[in-house]
């Protein structure tokens, strides 16, 4: 476990127009999915990737994005569209995360020991730079936590 370094912070983030390629085989596919979508790019400088993890019964799909800089440019670039879902979201930093990829899924799952995750919506790894990684967990609402608690 690694709790003395989780040092969480809450943020609500928009939805993110992005284009996606989906993962086949995680987490071996995940370099290649990146890879694919920077080879459509002419420049990526200032580009923003992140990760989308949907978890259902026990099922992982994971797709690669790229935030959109025009609307339609998924078009252009023939790639799928993906919206990732605003909201609340606890996030978490990873630093040298190249090196320690291994610390992702044991940082993920301290967040959802600490908070309650809604699963609706993906777990997001926002690749903020080659030395940073960014995990955000979506998260309940306190009110709604509340309610799904005491009705």
């Amino acid at each position: 476990m690694i709790h003395s370094a989780l040092k969480t912070k809450t943020i609500n983030l928009p939805s993110i127009l992005t284009m996606s390629v989906p993962v086949q085989v995680f987490p071996e596919g995940v370099k290649s999915a990146f890879n694919s979508l920077e080879n459509k790019l002419v420049n990526k400088n200032g580009r923003q990737f992140f990760g989308a993890v949907h978890i259902n019964n026990n099922e992982l799909n994971y797709k690669a994005c790229l935030v959109q800089n025009a609307k339609d440019e998924h078009l252009a670039l023939g790639l799928d569209n993906y919206t990732i879902p605003g909201g609340k979201y606890v996030t978490n930093k990873l630093v040298n995360w190249t090196k320690n990829t291994h610390l992702i899924k044991e940082m993920f799952n301290e967040m959802e020991h600490k908070y309650r995750f809604d699963a609706s919506r993906p777990q997001l790894e926002y690749y903020k730079s080659n030395r940073e990684l960014v995990l955000m967990l979506p998260v309940i609402l306190r009110e709604e936590q509340l309610k799904f608690d005491f009705e």
